[in-house]
């Protein structure tokens, strides 16, 4: 690209690159972001016109309805508008974050949940001088907060520090601009009768409100209530505070002092700010503090109930699909693909998007509950789900795939490695025989030295015969998984993924299952 069409060092193209990749990092895959990065050079050419020409404008982007934790409407820009965010927040963040109280959290490097709440302990432990004196907690949050923030006053926090610069125009622009009016709708219309009305986009008045979703309305809050945090740290004195988007705690060792200070944040919102805020009941610390998920103790974190509630629901999930087809008796089994297996068996449907699905949610929940003291309910919630163990392993205290997923492979034998890796049932004793379709036949990979397995040719059993295979791997007491052939390839070989686990049932099971 030539660096001589640049107008304006703000919106160069290089700083527009720049932004681009921030805005791909973990969206490779989607489909807005590989049409735009096909096309990115003329993507990048045309922002930049219209940036340093002062005629951008955001384009209709898509509004949904999410229903955990409550139902609320979230807006998606449009990718190229997303790559406009990325940009005015690299500009916007250099000149706002030293003004920031280092109270303040979200939308901040390393100031995320984890550090909000360990900062909250931190002061609890530091103000109740170890726990030596009663020290009192007082809650508040912002009513409606993303709904009701008014943009005038936003605009006339922003014009003092950046109403000079050249981005200005682009700024004013955005904020002001009507998303509520041009978003379009991609969930079904029930959903948003779900939402009450008082907490959607525009229902307070043309001026109020900014998009949930967008990295620059997360960025504008922190901007909007900055005040706040001077107020109640400088002018009030409250050494003990905390906030975390529109939640804040404020702590002290007085319950006077703290109810002062919540009727005089009260009045300084609804003056200064334009906003309403309400109140919990003042607390003794030693109770706990509801915060960003966790009911804060000086001396340790504990997950909050609706949180753990929300973990085993998914998970519950998970187990109503991971239940396995019981064959107790000599009857025949008859499945897609690879045709009749007959009993006494149990066999299990391995799902690549339900296994990575049970990974991805281990994991969120993981991180959230391995910062509280909470291992004995991590172990408990383990157990009451034994469904997510098909798709789940525990190795050396830590939770991964079971099955690995299907990835690009040199060779057919570095395939055969991967798919083997990790098939054995939970708590199998006898080693687990992959049987793979290849082309017209069925091979045992590594079948050497089992009982009752012959090491096949390259080529294999027909694979009309794979069904006998099975049981006769079966009933000389191994496990089987069966790997499927695709047309597509990937890598140098053919696609093959794991679609079956079957393992023998004695008769101790048998009896129990019929």
């Amino acid at each position: 690209m030539d660096e001589a069409v640049d107008t304006n060092s703000w919106c160069s193209l290089r700083v527009l690159q720049k932004a681009a990749r921030e805005c791909a990092r973990r969206k490779h895959a989607r489909p807005d972001a590989i049409a735009f990065r096909v096309q990115e050079g003329e993507e990048i050419l045309a922002l930049a016109d219209r940036l340093a020409s002062g005629t951008y404008v955001p384009e209709p982007g898509r509004v949904f309805v999410t229903e955990r934790p409550k139902y609320r409407e979230v807006h998606a820009a449009a990718y190229r508008d997303r790559v406009v965010h990325h940009l005015l927040h690299d500009l916007l963040e250099p000149i706002f974050e030293p003004r920031m109280s280092e109270a303040t959290f979200a939308c901040r490097k390393g100031k995320g949940t984890h550090a909000a709440a360990g900062r909250l302990q931190e002061r609890m432990w530091d103000l109740s001088r170890h726990g030596g004196i009663r020290l009192y907690a007082l809650s508040m949050d912002v009513v409606n907060f993303f709904m009701s923030l008014y943009r005038p006053t936003l605009i006339e926090l922003l014009r003092p520090h950046v109403g000079n610069h050249p981005a200005w125009p682009t700024i004013e622009r955005l904020i002001r601009h009507d998303h509520a009016r041009t978003a379009r709708p991609v969930c079904p219309r029930g959903l948003f009768r779900m939402v009450p009305p008082h907490k959607r986009l525009g229902a307070l008045g043309p001026d109020r409100g900014l998009p949930i979703g967008n990295l620059t309305s997360q960025f504008f809050a922190n901007v909007y209530l900055s005040p706040l945090d001077h107020f109640v740290q400088r002018t009030l004195g409250i050494r003990g505070y905390v906030r975390y988007v529109d939640d804040f705690v404020l702590l002290d060792p007085s319950q006077e002092r703290l109810a002062e200070a919540a009727e005089q944040i009260v009045a300084f919102l609804c003056e200064k700010l334009s906003l309403a805020v309400r109140a919990r009941p003042i607390r003794a610390v030693s109770q706990g503090v509801d915060f960003v998920g966790y009911i804060v103790r000086p001396r340790y974190l504990l997950p909050r109930r609706r949180v753990v509630r929300q973990f085993e629901a998914k998970l519950a999930e998970l187990d109503a699909k991971s239940v396995p087809i019981v064959v107790p008796h000599a009857g025949g089994l008859r499945l897609p693909g690879l045709g009749r297996v007959a009993g006494p068996l149990r066999c299990t449907r391995i799902d690549e998007a339900t296994c990575e699905r049970a990974r991805a949610i281990w994991a969120s929940y993981e991180g959230h509950l391995a910062k509280a003291s909470a291992w004995r309910l991590r172990a408990r919630i383990w157990r009451r789900h034994p469904g997510i163990h098909g798709y789940l392993r525990r190795t050396g205290g830590r939770i991964g795939r079971r099955f690995a997923l299907v990835r690009p492979c040199d060779s057919f034998r570095a395939q055969v490695a991967r798919l083997s890796t990790g098939i054995a049932p939970g708590g199998a004793r006898a080693r687990t025989v992959l049987v793979l379709k290849v082309g017209r036949f069925a091979q045992v990979a590594g079948g050497r030295g089992r009982p009752g397995v012959r090491r096949g040719r390259r080529s294999g059993v027909l694979w009309r015969f794979a069904g006998s295979l099975v049981r006769r791997i079966l009933d000389a007491g191994h496990p089987v998984a069966v790997a499927l052939e695709q047309s597509e390839w990937c890598g140098n070989v053919k696609r093959r993924h794991l679609a079956y686990l079957f393992e023998p049932m004695d008769a101790e099971t048998k009896e129990e299952e019929l």
